[in-house]
């Protein structure tokens, strides 16, 4: 009495597992539906100055300090910059 099993193949495994989403990109995935459709979707972007506070962060991340004279404005240029935005909720 013979019985055939079937070894799986390396190959075939090993492409498998890499076509399969690990646990990261489930979560990714699922947090990317969540800030597009969900019910914070609509303010997430919903102040105009969104993009200065961008530039602003990451200017304050690469100097490792709060400006405190406005670098952006073209009227005010140089005079003292105040954040107040960043307190409204």
């Amino acid at each position: 009495m013979h019985t055939l099993v079937s070894t799986p193949d390396p190959v075939t495994s090993k492409a498998a597992r890499f076509l399969l989403p690990s646990i990261t990109d489930l979560i990714f995935i699922l947090l990317l539906i969540a800030f597009t459709y969900g019910t914070l979707s609509s303010r997430l972007l919903w102040d105009g100055d969104i993009g200065w506070h961008i530039r602003d962060g990451q200017n304050i991340i690469a100097a490792h300090a709060i400006p405190h004279a406005d670098a952006f404005s073209a009227t005010m240029g140089g005079k003292p910059w105040y954040a107040w935005e960043w307190l409204d909720l």
